[in-house]
């Protein structure tokens, strides 16, 4: 009798389990399709990430220890490299900063979704065309920041040679705690795409605002249609890129 009851205690416990895994499974599938959605490549499958591109001159670098080094060439910002690898996380794992927990779930991954970062192109004509991407930081360093600057419906840019933001319909923005995001919903010739725009007039401001992008694009994606294109302020008062106060929050209007 007694191994009757403990057996079918395990049938009820393996039961319980077998559901609440497959209602996890479900929840997570469907936040993933809204995430897919909101970055607009459920079709495309590919989400390329642009970086600030710095070029380090001969005799223009120092070592940890202040002196200087021979080492020259291409470089990019540390704290976008590792925002841009946690969006890319947030498509290849499960659940989000999978990739660091030891446990099981850490193996579980998505590889339907191809996520490139890359140091910004040199020439326009390499900048992707076809997918959704993401810029990182201003057109000083960054090319395909401007290629969005000069997209008919982009709303923000940066003036008086990078040392302030302009959003159309506001006053000049200098504050260099604020950061931005925004999004421009692209369907020209019937190709369908995202094109995201992260950027401030300091590092804080753009690793801030693409933290913000990270945390938050769940609720972003309620307030705003899938075909719908926004722009976004945030000011970062402190080093935690959670203390952020918003200062512009609004639809864009298509052209």
């Amino acid at each position: 009798m007694i191994e009757n009851i403990f057996s079918g205690f395990l049938a009820n416990l393996a039961f319980a389990i077998f559901l609440i895994g497959i209602g996890w499974l479900i929840y997570y599938a469907t936040e993933r399709r809204k995430l897919l959605e909101f970055f607009n490549i459920t079709q495309s499958k590919r989400l390329i990430i642009y970086l600030s591109h710095l070029k380090i001159l001969k005799g223009g670098s120092s070592g940890i220890d202040n002196l200087s080094r021979a080492y020259y060439g291409i470089a990019v910002v540390y704290n976008e490299q590792t925002y841009a690898t946690k969006i890319k996380e947030r498509f290849n794992y499960l659940m989000p900063s999978l990739g660091e927990s030891p446990s099981f779930l850490s193996k579980i991954v998505f590889a339907d979704i191809i996520v490139s970062i890359i140091p910004s192109p040199l020439l326009a004509p390499e900048i992707e065309s076809s997918s959704s991407i993401i810029s990182f930081g201003s057109p000083g360093y960054n090319l395909a920041s401007a290629d969005i600057e000069n997209n008919h419906n982009s709303v923000v840019r940066f003036v008086n040679d990078n040392c302030a933001i302009q959003v159309q319909g506001v006053p000049i923005m200098a504050n260099p705690l604020n950061g931005f995001i925004q999004r421009i919903v692209s369907n020209s010739t019937g190709n369908k795409r995202n094109l995201f725009y992260v950027a401030g007039l300091a590092e804080n401001g753009t690793i801030g605002a693409a933290n913000y992008l990270l945390k938050n694009w769940k609720n972003l994606n309620k307030r705003y249609k899938k075909d719908e294109s926004f722009i976004i302020v945030l000011t970062f008062p402190t080093d935690n890129l959670d203390n952020y106060s918003i200062v512009l929050d609004r639809k864009i209007e298509l052209i």
